[in-house]
Formats: structure tokens, sequence, C-alpha cells
């Protein structure tokens, strides 16, 4: 098993595709059921990665 970074704690990096790259706090480029969608699909691919 690979550990992550430390530079990740906290929080995973976001796809362009998710929100807004380069921001603190990031606006979503998404809402409500597609936005939940979304973050499933990014912690997936994450995980696989």
């Amino acid at each position: 098993m690979i550990p992550f970074q430390t530079t990740l704690a906290g929080s995973l990096p976001k796809p362009d595709w998710l929100a807004e790259k380069g921001k603190l706090w990031p606006e979503w480029r998404l809402g409500g059921y597609a936005l939940a969608q979304a973050k499933r699909h990014a912690t997936l691919l994450w995980l696989k990665e």
C-alpha cells in the first residue's frame, strides 16, 4: 500500500470537472444530486489510483 503524501492530508485533490482549481475553497461545478453523484465518482477514481 502506498501512503498518501502529507501535502494531501485533510483533502484529496479535486478533478477539474468537479471543482475550480487553485483555490483554498473552490466552487463546485455542479449542485444537488448531480454533485453528490460526481463526488462519489471522483472518490472511486481516486481510490482506484
